[in-house]
């Protein structure tokens, strides 16, 4: 949950503290706990399942591409785009979007 949502919740809680609602507010509590246990679960999942990485890497010298984009594609990762960016005094940069 976010910090704004949290805030809320909390102030919520404290009001019905105050209000004499004790039942509801343990309910709550136990209810946020599990949603928050279950909310971890999903986010580890939707890690596992992002088949994307994006890489950025500066090199020097401009024939120094070739090497870490022919280790990439040797290790099975297929690369989607390849953004040169050239600098002055011949250093560059180089942007690999590659999905898994």
């Amino acid at each position: 949950m976010t910090t704004s949502v949290s805030l809320w919740t909390i102030s919520a809680i404290g009001i019905a503290v105050g209000a004499g609602l004790y039942i509801c507010s343990v309910v709550t509590v136990i209810l946020i706990i599990l949603i928050n246990h279950v909310l971890v679960y999903i986010s580890h999942y939707q890690e596992e399942m992002n088949k994307e990485i994006a890489f950025y890497v500066e090199i020097k010298e401009g024939d120094a591409v070739k090497e870490p984009v022919a280790y990439l594609k040797d290790g099975g990762y297929k690369l989607s785009s390849i953004f040169p960016f050239w600098l002055p005094v011949s250093a560059g940069s180089l942007f690999i979007d590659s999905p898994l």
